[in-house]
């Protein structure tokens, strides 16, 4: 899920959720409920955007992983 993708890209980086949060601009606890899948939402666009963005990547790479599991 998205939430695993973007902890698991934190954790490559050494990163932590106060340090993406930072990045991003978005509150601590939004990266730590995204991260532990807590919405039954789906993060909003401009929040994805920021997120990728934070790491240096597209969207599409963002959540690339995520479609897979939902495909599979």
């Amino acid at each position: 899920m998205i939430g695993q993708r973007i902890a698991g890209l934190r954790r490559d980086r050494n990163w932590t959720q106060l340090e993406l949060a930072r990045r991003t601009g978005l509150a601590a606890s939004t990266i730590a409920a995204i991260e532990q899948d807590a919405r039954r939402t789906k993060p909003e666009v401009d929040t994805l955007v920021s997120i990728a963005r934070a790491f240096g990547i597209t969207v599409d790479d963002l959540l690339a992983d995520s479609e897979a599991e939902v495909a599979g």
